[in-house]
């Protein structure tokens, strides 16, 4: 009995949040490298650090990731994104609020591979 009382509940309170959001944040933690190490690392034009190491990165699509050292050739390039799977738990739960919350958040975006590990050429 009690389970017929709570299912909707559960169902309409489900429904109006983003699971990629709720489970897995609009971050995910990501790990640079280079060749030669300590290349400063920019992610979208904000400075993250030197390498190596990791960071927690907003998800997003189209993100730009750059590297640059005193000596070397700056290497730009795309992040690829896939779509993050927990996001399909709104199919589950009916959440067209949900299917727009994890896209607004970048919930729905998944980075990959999440590791980047970079050769620079010399000037």
């Amino acid at each position: 009995m009690s389970f017929r009382l709570y299912f909707p509940a559960f169902v309409f309170f489900f429904g109006l949040t983003g699971c990629a959001t709720i489970f897995d944040g609009d971050t995910q933690l990501l790990t640079f490298d280079s060749v030669p190490t300590g290349a400063e690392v920019y992610v979208d034009g904000v400075l993250l650090g030197v390498t190596p190491m990791s960071a927690s990165v907003k998800r997003k699509k189209d993100a730009t990731l750059t590297m640059k050292k005193e000596g070397y050739v700056d290497r730009v390039m795309p992040m690829a994104t896939t779509m993050n799977m927990t996001f399909l738990g709104n199919l589950v739960t009916g959440g067209l609020f949900g299917t727009t919350t994890d896209s607004a958040t970048g919930a729905i975006n998944k980075y990959e591979p999440g590791q980047f590990m970079v050769t620079l050429q010399k000037k």
